[in-house]
């Protein structure tokens, strides 16, 4: 899709260097994604949860969209004994997007990898303690 055709349609202008606000110049994924200048809000060729809702809605409606998700994400983490979350940030699914094992052996994973999706992470355990869970066979 070029500039001119994603103002038409989007009413975005897409000369912004991100629709977000997101910091490109520190992004580690920078050189495979080229922010939302390069492809209008859809960075690594698959759809932004930010850039789709501030497209509908505006940047004012995603800011307090992302406050409240927060706050409801703390109330359930808080409601299970869990530390809070500080912040919200646009993530490639490709980051946030595990291989789950099932019973039969096979993985799948939930996310699509070419996605931006709003996650956060939140510690559980100290750094130096690692977890590995095998999940037996049914058989």
């Amino acid at each position: 899709m070029d500039k001119i055709h994603c103002q038409i349609t989007r009413n975005v202008d897409c000369a912004l260097k991100t629709i977000c606000g997101a910091n490109c110049d520190t992004c580690g994924f920078r050189e495979s994604c080229k922010g939302c200048a390069a492809n209008c809000g859809r960075p690594f060729g698959g759809k932004c949860a930010a850039a789709e809702y501030i497209k509908g809605f505006g940047k004012a409606a995603h800011d307090r969209f992302k406050a409240e998700l927060l706050a409801e994400i703390n109330a359930a983490l808080e409601a299970g004994g869990l530390p809070q979350a500080s912040l919200l940030n646009e993530l490639p699914g490709s980051v946030i997007n595990p291989e789950y094992p099932l019973p039969s052996g096979a993985s799948v994973r939930l996310l699509d990898d070419q996605r931006i999706c709003l996650g956060c992470q939140i510690p559980l355990l100290p750094a130096s303690f690692t977890v590995l869970q095998r999940i037996p066979s049914s058989s």
